[in-house]
């Protein structure tokens, strides 16, 4: 009897690890291929090249890494840079990394963001630090709203955000 039970039990195990096995493998098999996401979804243009140029173009409108150097918050230059550098990485990104770079670029941004809502730099003091962060959060949901009403995919409206940021930090508002 003992036998009997052991062996039926084993036997039961056997089919059911059998059971899922198939069942796994017919998901698998079944289930309709889906295409990862691509940076090549603009139309006349890839993603990453549009990116690339629209990260570029922010750059240019940025202070330099030398001047960023020279803001006397410890805090904030170094948030400061990280947007900078990150920046300057997505202008060079290829499509291995650019998802990652983009990524990196939108969590250094936010650091940023935050950092001169709560504590405020500036020409005039911590109020008018505060009125441009704010100033370049609203430039960024009207270059969002006309991107929309465009169609377009990517405007690169938090890149210019992240070079206001970073300017309203260095020499206030623009």
């Amino acid at each position: 009897m003992k036998n009997l039970v052991t062996g039926l039990f084993g036997l039961s195990l056997l089919s059911l690890a059998f059971m899922i096995l198939v069942l796994s493998l017919g998901t698998v098999l079944v289930r309709p291929a889906t295409a990862a996401p691509t940076l090549g979804d603009i139309p006349g243009g890839s993603y990453l090249s549009e990116i690339k140029r629209r990260s570029s173009a922010a750059l240019r409108r940025m202070p330099s890494a030398a001047q960023i150097r020279s803001i006397q918050d410890a805090r904030l230059r170094s948030a400061a840079l990280q947007v900078r550098q990150a920046m300057e990485q997505l202008s060079r990104a290829d499509s291995r990394n650019a998802g990652r770079l983009q990524a990196n670029y939108d969590r250094a941004v936010d650091r940023l963001a935050r950092l001169v809502k709560a504590q405020g730099t500036g020409g005039s003091g911590p109020q008018q630090a505060k009125t441009c962060a704010f100033k370049c959060n609203d430039d960024r949901l009207e270059c969002k709203k006309k991107c929309k009403a465009k169609g377009k995919k990517l405007c690169g409206c938090g890149f210019t955000f992240g070079a206001c940021l970073v300017s309203s930090v260095f020499r206030g508002c623009d």
